[in-house]
Parts: structure tokens; sequence; C-alpha cells
């Protein structure tokens, strides 16, 4: 049987304590992206990881690579997406459906989807997703490098 894997957010804290779950995640604060496989609970865990470059290759090469190996290249952050909230937003929850940046913390790049790179897979048809700053002229970023969360739990706000 084949599935889609799930994005779990292991914390900085949850690091090497991976049985740790619901946990907060605040901006700024660093985490591993791991995918988890309910086709096949047995199979090792599987971390996002950046691959730096050695030497200047094609511009559509993704260094985007999943990988068993938890090293520093496998670290992520996330910032809020508006400027003006991004040196008070930092230490504050991340709040369900809240558009934000999601960046490496080796390469200090954002995580990006390429919507003009289009792979067929098992699944159909799915975008290709990489490290690269997608600004325009006012210097806002693109929706290729937004994000939002979304999550089983809810998310309580103050009305």
């Amino acid at each position: 049987m084949r599935c889609r894997p799930v994005w779990i957010f292991h914390s900085h804290a949850s690091v090497k304590d991976e049985s740790i779950r619901g946990e907060k995640i605040n901006y700024g604060d660093e985490f591993l992206l791991r995918a988890e496989n309910y086709g096949d609970p047995e199979a090792p865990p599987l971390y996002v990881r950046y691959t730096t470059e050695a030497v200047p290759g094609p511009a559509d090469r993704m260094p985007i690579r999943l990988s068993a190996t938890k090293d520093s290249n496998c670290r992520w952050t996330t910032t809020p997406l508006l400027a003006k909230d991004r040196l008070e937003g930092l230490g504050s929850p991340i709040k369900t459906g809240a558009k934000l940046l999601v960046k490496n913390c080796v390469a200090d790049k954002s995580l990006c989807v390429m919507n003009q790179n289009w792979m067929q897979t098992f699944f159909g048809p799915e975008c290709g997703v990489t490290c690269r700053d997608y600004i325009d002229i006012h210097k806002m970023y693109t929706a290729e490098n937004i994000f939002t969360l979304v999550s089983d739990v809810e998310t309580k706000t103050k009305d």
C-alpha cells in the first residue's frame, strides 16, 4: 500500500526525544521536518534536508532531499511573512493558518514551491520544492515562499 507522508514538525526540544508530541513551536524556533509514513510504520524516518552546492549547477537542480541522517542541514525555522511583524513576532507562538516563511537555518534561504516545475508522480502531478527566495520589485516575498500550517489541534485565539 502506498501512502502520502504526513509532515511532522519536531521542535528543537524534541530533536533528541522523538516521543515528544504536541509541543508549541514559536517563530524563530528551530525544528526538523519529518515525513511520517503511515503506509509502513516500520520504515525509518526521513527528514527534509538542504544539500549545499559544492560547485554551481543547473538552475533547475533541486537542493532539497529526504535523508535518514539528522544533521544541521535538516534544521528549519519560521518567520512571519510581513517584515513589520518579524522582530516583534520572534518567540511568539505560531497560529494555525497564519502566513509565514520557512527558512533553512544553514542556507538562510526560504523553502519554496516551484509552481512552474511540475512532475508526474504516483499520486498525480506535483510541484517541485526547493530553497530560494522569490522576491518581487517591492522586496516582498511572492506566493512561492508563503506557507501556512495546518494542525489537527485547533489554535485558540483571543477575540
